[in-house]
């Protein structure tokens, strides 16, 4: 949740955008991600700092190309 915040983007569209860099392969989810278990039903995904900066520099790079 404090990433959609961050970014100021909705969920979906921070998921698509993580799932494109890992399909890129520019980075690996093994490294980059953590999920813990809260309850059987729910969990919590944690991104390490690479993940935030690839984040943010993607996200600053597509709103320079749009103007």
């Amino acid at each position: 949740m404090e990433l959609v915040e961050l970014f100021g983007v909705i969920a979906p569209t921070l998921r698509a955008v993580i799932k494109a860099i890992y399909k890129s392969e520019m980075l690996c989810p093994i490294i980059t991600q953590r999920c813990d278990m809260i309850t059987p039903a729910c969990w919590t995904t944690f991104y390490n700092l690479e993940m935030v900066v690839t984040l943010a520099f993607r996200w600053k790079c597509s709103t320079y190309s749009l103007h």
